[in-house]
């Protein structure tokens, strides 16, 4: 497992709502470390359109306002095996479901992994169903959710310690 604390972590932007469960209190400890130096913490800039979307909870626009986002990466300027990777990351995470955020989802993957992300955390289920494969395709990057980015950190600063 990499150690979160060298090189670029991202965060996908449904990390930021609440939802009642043991994510949330892993969310406000990954922001307060990123605070204190940490690590570093990023928004994939592919993820802005969705936060800055009328329906985004007030508080999840507030708590993006903290953060950085990445440069932004068209489409149109993927190298062919970026491209390629996309589509099928595309393919996988939507698997017998309709076409819909799947490309975008994949987009916000490539994306990090063209910033040099290690760790992309997120909440959604899909992407965590098939982190694995996801990571074999974007290697060094793992896939997480929250707690599961706490415990990498604290086992990678325990070996270091």
């Amino acid at each position: 497992m990499l150690d979160p604390r060298f090189g670029n972590n991202f965060i996908d932007a449904n990390v930021l709502d609440r939802t009642g469960g043991p994510e949330d209190a892993a969310v406000d400890e990954i922001l307060r470390l990123r605070d204190d130096g940490a690590f570093t913490v990023l928004l994939p800039y592919s993820v802005k359109a969705e936060i800055e979307h009328p329906n985004t909870p007030k508080e999840v626009k507030e708590r993006a306002a903290l953060l950085s986002y990445s440069m932004p990466v068209p489409v149109e300027e993927l190298t062919p095996d970026e491209a390629a990777t996309h589509d099928k990351i595309r393919a996988l995470i939507q698997g017998n479901a309709k076409p819909g955020q799947h490309s975008k989802d994949a987009f916000h993957l490539v994306e990090s992994h063209k910033y040099g992300a290690r760790f992309f955390i997120t909440n959604d289920a899909r992407l965590l169903k098939r982190a694995e494969e996801i990571s074999e395709m974007l290697s060094p990057l793992w896939v997480l959710k929250p707690t599961e980015f706490l415990e990498a950190y604290y086992q990678a600063r325990a070996r270091r310690a």
